[in-house]
């Protein structure tokens, strides 16, 4: 289940000289400040396509929808299909557990280990507005799947969430896109597509957290 990680969270690496230029020139716009870092919850709807996969087994095997929850310091993902999974990531620790159906896995996973290897990294400017947001794309080749993230050019994430997070060169994807929340993920596997659209933004007011547990069962859980 730790794979759906990797479907909305990003995979970075160093791009070459002309991919820099192409990065520099897409993001010089993109100036974050304290006061617009995103506190909230960014929800997704899932669709998938398949050439040589049972569409109908497919879905029953994938998350219908998604809702990432982020504050300044951590955030919690959580994917609703058979099962609820969730994952909770700790910008203090730069630890992240998870747990299935309210069950939590016994693993506290280091998220300051990088095991993904780049094979393709691009960014680029686009005309697209999603959510009425202004975007950047970054898309890159991983392994196992071909992934393309359309990036807010306006809301950004705050550093915490992503400046240690080297597991799916998280922490580049948060380097190159300013942090940018993703509006769009597409995932290229080598026999179906998976789509993450954006159905629904959600600001937070009043300081709500990110996790719906205590930083106690977090220690609890990863320790």
């Amino acid at each position: 289940m730790k794979y759906y990680v990797l479907l909305l969270c990003a995979c970075f690496l160093i791009a070459c000289s002309d991919t820099r230029s192409n990065t520099d020139s897409t993001t010089k716009s993109i100036k974050p400040t304290t006061s617009n870092y995103f506190q909230g919850e960014i929800h997704y709807q899932y669709s998938y396509s398949s050439e040589t996969l049972n569409l109908g087994y497919l879905e029953s095997k994938r998350p219908k929808r998604g809702v990432f929850k982020y504050d300044l310091q951590h955030y919690q993902s959580i994917f609703y299909g058979a099962s609820q999974t969730s994952y909770y990531y700790s910008g203090i620790t730069n630890h992240a557990i998870s747990s299935i159906d309210g069950a939590f896995d016994i693993n506290c996973t280091d998220y300051g280990i990088n095991p993904d290897s780049l094979l393709h990294f691009e960014v680029h400017p686009t005309e697209e507005k999603i959510q009425g947001q202004e975007c950047m794309i970054v898309e890159f080749q991983t392994p196992n799947v071909y992934t393309r993230y359309h990036v807010s050019k306006s809301v950004f994430l705050a550093p915490d969430t992503y400046q240690k997070h080297l597991a799916f060169n998280w922490s580049l994807y948060g380097e190159q896109g300013k942090g940018g929340i993703i509006l769009r993920a597409e995932h290229f596997f080598s026999n179906f597509t998976m789509i993450g659209e954006v159905s629904k933004i959600v600001n937070y007011e009043n300081g709500e957290r990110a996790w719906d547990i205590t930083e106690d069962a977090f220690a609890q859980a990863c320790r």
